[in-house]
């Protein structure tokens, strides 16, 4: 019995000595990845806004092979244009391009909305901007077109990676959303009001 009960505490010993060391190693682990990301951000907050444009062109890049997205990559101009479906079976061409030091991403809602319905088009423009959280709805007058633009500081994607994932994402999604009020307004005739009525409260019933 003497022996059971002293092989017993030999065996706790051994498991707490076990847990501990684990504890330990975990929590210098958790230590270890806070220091090396301490560096990393040192390094890339001293790095001149040139290199820090040249970092973050390369993280796209990488961001948009990974995804396995269609684009192509303009290197002089820091550009990627990028095919996506906004809606079902329906692709547009999105910009996302790094200029005076910030990310920006675009895309056309509208490539040529008909002059007729300009104001229309002025008035949704100017409710949506004001529900919007994030970037704002264009209007080039020249061409007669409609985007969604969206931008944000390089260091924000170089300091937390998945910052840019997040930035591309949220604007993807805000873009679906901005191209079917645009249809609703142009295709289907519906007033403006009616459209962001429908916006602000999506379970209201008719």
């Amino acid at each position: 019995m003497e022996g059971f009960a002293g092989l017993f505490k030999v065996l706790r010993i051994v498991v707490g000595v076990f847990f501990l060391s684990s504890y330990i190693a975990k929590s210098e682990s958790k230590f270890m990845r806070k220091i090396r990301q301490w560096f990393k951000n040192s390094k890339i907050v001293n790095l001149d806004v040139k290199n820090q444009e040249i970092e973050l062109w390369e993280k796209l890049k990488a961001f948009l092979e990974f995804k396995k997205y269609r684009f192509g990559a303009f290197e002089r101009e820091k550009t990627c244009e990028v095919q996506l479906e906004i809606i079902e079976s329906y692709f547009k061409t999105y910009y996302y391009s790094i200029d005076e030091n910030e990310l920006h991403l675009r895309v056309q809602l509208v490539e040529e909305y008909p002059v007729e319905q300009a104001t229309d088009i002025f008035v949704l423009a100017s409710h949506l901007n004001n529900i919007l959280r994030v970037g704002k709805v264009k209007i080039n007058v020249k061409y007669n077109y409609v985007e969604y633009h969206i931008s944000k500081n390089n260091l924000l994607f170089l300091l937390d990676e998945k910052e840019l994932v997040a930035f591309i994402s949220s604007h993807y999604s805000v873009s679906q959303t901005l191209f079917f009020a645009y249809y609703q307004l142009i295709n289907q005739g519906i007033p403006p009001v009616e459209i962001i009525s429908e916006l602000l409260n999506p379970n209201e019933e008719e």
